[in-house]
């Protein structure tokens, strides 16, 4: 077999392994009852030690566009 044979050949079975079957059927998205809908804490629990402040979160407030500076990396 000549190389320009082999790579043909190699070349179709190449494209026929990205073929999908004609009785593809895209699966359905998963239920997410529930997901995001706990409520949103105060506060954290603060810890003794370095940087083991309680953390507070801030609905609607904006972040820094260069957020990692906010903590020092």
């Amino acid at each position: 077999m000549s190389s320009r044979n082999l790579a043909a050949a190699a070349g179709a079975i190449y494209l026929s392994a990205c073929a999908v079957g004609p009785n593809f059927n895209r699966p359905a998205a998963p239920a997410a009852t529930g997901y995001g809908a706990a409520p949103v804490q105060g506060a954290t629990t603060a810890t003794d030690g370095t940087g083991g402040n309680a953390q507070r979160f801030v609905v609607d407030k904006d972040i820094s566009a260069q957020w990692w500076t906010l903590f020092q990396s």
